[in-house]
């Protein structure tokens, strides 16, 4: 089980909790080489260099925030860091799975080396679970690295509900959130204080186009929670009412795949190759007429 690591004010003493074992050193002598082996050791916590670590390009986190950098920096310059970061091991040396944050904030202080304990397991998998039991993350990077994890590992709503702790209801929300354009996206990495139930209402607006005029009446102050609301169901009934050609043709088009013809008895496929040649003959007065 992940330990929480969101406090960096904790008494000096904690430090003893941990068993901290110096980083093994190559001889002085040695020529270095560009893969070596480890002799880091799963659970165990390290000192290690800062430059030794490299760092995770998975990372659910994408926004630091300067000014909380900075706090950080202070505290650890009195403190020290009291909670390890959590590290893998490669053929080239360390890898980073979760604690960023605390390792942008210790250069910043000034710090050589810092605690590291040693993980196994999928990287992506660790890193989200340890941000999400810190709810450190925004609506955003939550809901992208619960897709990226579902689509690495092809796992159900059912898996990640087990993995994350949250429930499958909770879990369909927020992977709405991935369905808001780039735009939306990138802006929200920079306002953690937008409301997830929020963006979910945008997200389930009928186009993007949509979208992006209600987060910017809502980002502007225009829209409230129930004007949104309100939007977006009078945008959806407007679409009920009168759906557009292409998504209706779309939408025929999937349930048609669906038929399995070679199920079909004789008089049964006589009957469907009369209708689809009527429909082959409306389609294709339909596209002369788009010409």
């Amino acid at each position: 089980m992940l330990e929480r690591d969101d406090t960096e004010e904790e008494t000096g003493s904690q430090m003893q909790l941990f068993e901290v074992n110096p980083a093994p050193r190559a001889k002085a002598a040695e020529k270095p080489v560009e893969k070596r082996e480890t002799r880091y050791q799963r659970g165990r916590v390290y000192l290690v260099a800062l430059q030794e670590i490299a760092l995770n390009p998975e990372q659910p986190r994408r926004h630091f925030d300067e000014t909380d950098l900075r706090s950080l920096a202070a505290s650890i310059r009195t403190n020290g860091l009291l909670q390890p970061i959590l590290c893998q091991t490669n053929e080239n040396g360390l890898r980073l799975v979760a604690g960023e944050r605390r390792l942008r904030a210790a250069g910043l202080a000034g710090q050589e080396r810092i605690p590291v304990r040693i993980v196994t397991g999928d990287p992506l998998e660790t890193a989200l679970i340890e941000n999400l039991l810190r709810t450190d993350l925004t609506a955003v990077e939550e809901a992208e690295a619960i897709a990226a994890l579902k689509e690495r590992k092809g796992y159900r709503l059912e898996d990640l509900a087990g993995i994350t702790g949250k429930a499958v209801p909770t879990l369909s929300e927020i992977m709405a959130v991935t369905r808001l354009p780039a735009e939306i996206r990138d802006a929200c990495r920079c306002i953690p204080s937008i409301p997830r139930d929020i963006l979910v209402m945008i997200a389930r607006l009928p186009g993007q186009a949509e979208m992006v005029d209600a987060f910017r009446q809502y980002h502007d102050g225009i829209l409230n929670r129930e004007s949104l609301a309100a939007r977006a169901r009078k945008l959806k009934q407007a679409r009920l009412k009168k759906p557009a050609p292409h998504a209706y043709i779309r939408s025929f088009t999937k349930r048609f795949s669906r038929f399995d013809v070679a199920a079909l008895d004789r008089d049964s496929r006589k009957n469907l190759r009369s209708e689809l040649e009527k429909l082959m003959a409306s389609i294709a007065q339909a596209l002369e007429n788009l010409k």
